[in-house]
């Protein structure tokens, strides 16, 4: 055997071994995280719903919201004691008689990749019939929420509260773009 082909063998080989390395890794890794999930995490799953809007073949919104109830929040706050910040704060005070949800946003189109004030989309929560606008938007850092939501390097985290205290019923998020709809139907309390 000639040099080269010495050489092509190792390199086919430290491919190969680089390859089931990372393969492994990624296995052991994501049954630890699926075996240790907390009840937190658990219950966000439940509370969340998420979609993507298409327009001509191209991806103008992806959008997950969750409805942050009593529930779940207390499951959070037991997690993570020590997690304290002025959204956090918020939503001790706010989930009795509002309805609060957590919105994860992106859309890569120019001018509408933001939610808010000057924001050309709207976000109403539809509950019995009744239409409630948001009375509160607040855009969160990244870092306030990361354990339980997971946030991304792409998308931007939004505390969004209705008035009311209503934990079922429709949150539609729109703009000339389109509509995204999610349906909360009401959560059993144990």
């Amino acid at each position: 055997m000639g040099k080269r082909k010495i050489r092509k063998i190792i390199s086919y080989f430290v491919v190969l071994l680089f390859i089931v390395t990372v393969a492994g890794c990624q296995s052991v890794k994501k049954a630890f995280y699926i075996n240790n999930e907390s009840a937190s995490v658990r219950q966000m799953r439940v509370n969340t719903r998420e979609a993507k809007l298409y327009r001509n073949l191209k991806t103008k919104a992806i959008v997950s919201v969750t409805l942050l109830d009593k529930k779940l929040m207390d499951k959070y706050f037991q997690a993570y004691r020590n997690s304290e910040s002025p959204s956090t704060n918020h939503l001790k005070k706010g989930l009795i008689n509002e309805t609060i949800f957590f919105v994860r946003f992106y859309s890569p189109e120019e001018g509408f990749q933001n939610l808010g004030k000057k924001s050309p989309w709207q976000v109403s929560f539809i509950s019995t019939g009744r239409l409630f606008y948001a009375d509160n938007i607040i855009r969160i850092k990244n870092v306030d929420w990361r354990y339980l939501f997971g946030q991304d390097s792409w998308s931007r985290g939004y505390i969004i509260t209705f008035d009311t205290g209503m934990k079922s019923g429709t949150v539609e998020i729109s703009s000339v773009l389109g509509k995204l709809k999610f349906h909360f139907l009401p959560i059993a309390t144990s």
